[in-house]
């Protein structure tokens, strides 16, 4: 009962925040971007009602110590309140909307007072030009009083819920701008499945208060595929220290990842800004775990010299062959791999679940087949699942996910398994996007059971196969099946 009342409270929360606010954006903003305004000020008010409670005192103890450089002054705070983030103004929205002159001045100074450490989400969000918008149009003050109204505070949203809050405005955005915004989140069915399977094979080692395990995405986009995993990980051991990683280049995706992490309870500095392809911000560091579901079909034409350079280092993690500068999905998934902590003698290793398209399955071009090599011959390529079409917001072609092990476990060393999950769905109720068909709950878990299983069924949803069936030239695609050619042809 008390969960179905928390999901009945998020979902009211949510439809007041999009609906009154909805009605202030009338005529002012085209009805496609109503969601670059809504979010930013949904997270500004729930980042306000966090430090609610010690914003007096935080404000004081600065007051107290404004002669320290700013990055002392955050370790202060965080060390004294324990709290990631601060505000050291002493507007609120509430003060903002008690009077209806200088709003934006206001609200502008208001927004500068917040810490170092997640400025960066405003300037993502490019609030000072919204905020500009509605103060010329002269609904800045309408809509800085409804959201000074809205009790977003953890006593009254607790971490899950408020995610459930923004994930619920952040569908409604994507409803209104369509299909482009299918780059910016991953349907929450396929990221289950992901998480799913890269867990099945968790064992004692998660137990215990010294578990810990790090999650990275480097096309993080609004940070769902993280935070999916880290509450996983958290339902298998409450107390395991769970530590996220993300790295996004779109800056409204960015802000909505790193805001999202943050309303959550993650850390600010969680999800870094940046070209994944030409500067790895976390170089030189693997994960227990990589999520991603890179841009599909994505032109790097632009980032040619950067990859080309970084190729020609030995060992490096583009070294290994590259794609057509058409589409980059074979560079994304080269990168993935390099990200995997090796195997540890405690048995312990790093997996990857990566979303494709059928293209670095099946194209035949110099690059894929030297990368498709090296993964074959290194053993790194657990499982391949087939996934329905009309699945993903952005495209209704079919779509596979790639597991990869640096440490398999013996029975499925030097073999790959394909797992045929297309017809694994239900019909969407009202589509979203391209998005027509979701995995349920018993779809997912008749593709996890096969995974687990790890042997020929019949029906054909699983096929395990060798490295050496695997290395095909020619490859035939019926459409309802993951079917390629070897030597001799390997149907499922």
């Amino acid at each position: 009962m008390a969960e179905s009342t928390a999901g009945s409270t998020s979902a009211t929360t949510a439809r007041i925040v999009w609906e009154t606010a909805d009605k202030l954006l009338c005529n002012i903003v085209d009805e496609e971007d109503y969601g670059d305004f809504i979010l930013p000020f949904t997270v500004l008010r729930r980042l306000e009602c966090m430090l609610g409670d010690t914003q007096a005192q935080v404000t004081e103890f600065m007051a107290s110590r404004s002669s320290l450089p700013a990055h002392l002054i955050e370790i202060a705070v965080k060390d004294r309140f324990k709290l990631s983030f601060y505000n050291v103004s002493p507007l609120d929205l509430a003060t903002i909307a008690s009077v209806d002159d200088n709003v934006e001045k206001s609200l502008t100074s208001y927004i500068d007072g917040f810490s170092d450490n997640i400025a960066d989400i405003w300037v993502a969000f490019d609030f000072a030009r919204r905020v500009k918008v509605l103060a010329e149009a002269n609904r800045l003050h309408a809509v800085v009083k409804h959201f000074s109204t809205l009790d977003l505070g953890p006593s009254k949203l607790d971490n899950t819920a408020m995610g459930d809050v923004f994930e619920d405005i952040m569908y409604r955005a994507f409803n209104k701008k369509g299909k482009a915004a299918g780059n910016v989140y991953t349907p929450r069915d396929a990221i289950n499945l992901m998480v799913d399977v890269l867990i099945a094979h968790e064992d004692e080692t998660l137990a215990g208060e010294s578990a810990a395990r790090s999650i990275y995405d480097p096309t993080a986009g609004s940070g769902g595929m993280l935070l999916i995993a880290q509450d996983a990980l958290k339902r298998m051991n409450a107390t395991m220290d769970v530590t996220l990683y993300g790295q996004e280049l779109t800056p409204s995706a960015f802000a909505l990842g790193k805001a999202d992490l943050l309303i959550q309870g993650g850390h600010p500095d969680s999800i870094k800004q940046g070209n994944t392809l030409v500067d790895d911000h976390y170089a030189n560091q693997t994960f227990d775990y990589v999520l991603s579901n890179p841009p599909l079909g994505m032109d790097w034409s632009v980032d040619q010299k950067s990859v080309h350079d970084q190729a020609g280092l030995h060992g490096s993690r583009f070294s290994h062959g590259l794609p057509g500068t058409a589409d980059a999905q074979m560079l994304f998934l080269a990168h993935c791999a390099s990200k995997l902590s090796p195997a540890a003698p405690n048995g312990q290793g790093g997996r990857a679940a990566v979303v494709s398209s059928a293209s670095p399955l099946f194209n035949s071009d110099q690059g894929p087949p030297g990368i498709r090599e090296w993964l074959l011959e290194e053993d790194l390529v657990d499982a391949i699942i087939a996934l329905p079409t009309d699945m993903f917001y952005g495209t209704g072609t079919a779509t596979y996910v790639w597991i990869l092990d640096t440490n398999k476990d013996p029975e499925r060393r030097h073999k790959i398994q394909l797992i045929e999950g297309s017809g694994q769905w239900g019909a969407l109720h009202k589509p979203v996007g391209e998005k027509r068909r979701e995995m349920r709950t018993g779809d997912r878990n008749a593709v996890l059971e096969a995974y687990k299983a790890f042997e020929n069924a019949d029906p054909a949803i699983s096929r395990v196969m060798t490295p050496e069936d695997f290395m095909f030239r020619e490859v035939c695609r019926p459409s309802s099946e993951l079917t390629m050619a070897a030597s001799t042809s390997v149907t499922m």
